[in-house]
């Protein structure tokens, strides 16, 4: 549904509502549009050169009409049960099949007791909404995790590569400022389940993360100052966001004993390992792996 002002009356407009069967073929009897937006079924770019009809979803392109991939599923070794055309298992009322391969940070607000968020897609190294369109904002929360991010791929080639694999994997992984579900706990990654996703290696992941503290709480941190960098605790957590994607937090729960002698998962090692080699660069203390 677009909602336009109306140049001449200065009140609103419905410019297009578009209804959709469940593969994408528009509803064109219930449907009206009177603009040239493209951006239509999953929010994806409508493309009728040469009358093909099709959506262009980054990796590839979609035909409603058939219900299948032009290209085959880039990670169709993985799915050898399905076809490597088929376009989300053949049940897109149960799966949603985006392109995947996305960083988004969503900067949450309250309004009357309800809580909003504005969420833009990280890709390249600058954010994006739905649509494509490059964001120009100045909100201070998604523009400092926006550089916390960049400098975290200029500085250290281990984090360029784990946010580059976030960025391209098949999984939605969401930085926060405020989640719901965190129950008050700051740079906190959890597994998000709110929607199905055909890949079923891992999952989803929400990152309630502050990108303003330097409030430091582990003992080597409180030993010094009590202070450290915010993207170290970024990149603590993008590492928890990487195996939950995988799917192998699952196998690495079990406990394992650090060089200081005290015990942690084998997950928060892999975690503080990483983190390691961003405080090596920023001048904070090391931690215990």
């Amino acid at each position: 549904t677009v909602i336009r002002k109306n140049a001449t009356t200065g009140l609103a407009e419905l410019v297009q509502d578009n209804h959709y069967f469940p593969f994408g073929m528009l509803m064109s009897d219930i449907s009206t549009s009177n603009t040239d937006n493209r951006f239509r079924y999953n929010g994806k770019e409508y493309q009728n050169d040469l009358n093909l009809e099709w959506y262009d979803y980054g990796a590839r392109f979609y035909d409603p009409a058939l219900a299948r991939w032009h290209s085959v599923d880039p990670k169709a070794q993985k799915y050898i049960s399905s076809s490597p055309y088929v376009y989300c298992a053949d049940n897109p009322m149960k799966f949603i099949d985006p392109n995947g391969k996305e960083i988004w940070i969503s900067f949450a607000y309250k309004s009357n007791g309800e809580t909003y968020s504005n969420s833009f897609q990280y890709k390249s190294g600058k954010l994006w909404d739905e649509k494509g369109k490059e964001y120009k904002g100045k909100n201070v929360y998604l523009t400092t995790v926006t550089k916390q991010l960049n400098q975290l791929k200029k500085e250290n080639s281990n984090a360029a590569d784990l946010i580059s694999n976030l960025e391209t994997n098949n999984y939605k992984n969401t930085i926060t400022n405020y989640d719901e579900k965190a129950n008050g706990k700051s740079n906190q990654t959890r597994e998000d389940k709110s929607w199905s996703n055909f890949f079923k290696e891992g999952e989803n992941t929400v990152m309630q993360f502050d990108a303003f503290s330097k409030k430091g709480t582990k003992p080597e941190e409180l030993e010094r100052n009590g202070t450290r960098s915010p993207r170290v605790a970024l990149i603590h957590e993008l590492k928890h966001d990487e195996e939950i994607n995988s799917g192998i937090i699952k196998y690495n729960s079990y406990l394992v004993r650090m060089n200081n002698g005290r015990t942690e998962t084998k997950s928060e090692v892999n975690a503080r390992q990483i983190e390691n080699e961003i405080r090596s660069i920023t001048g904070d203390p090391l931690i215990g792996e």
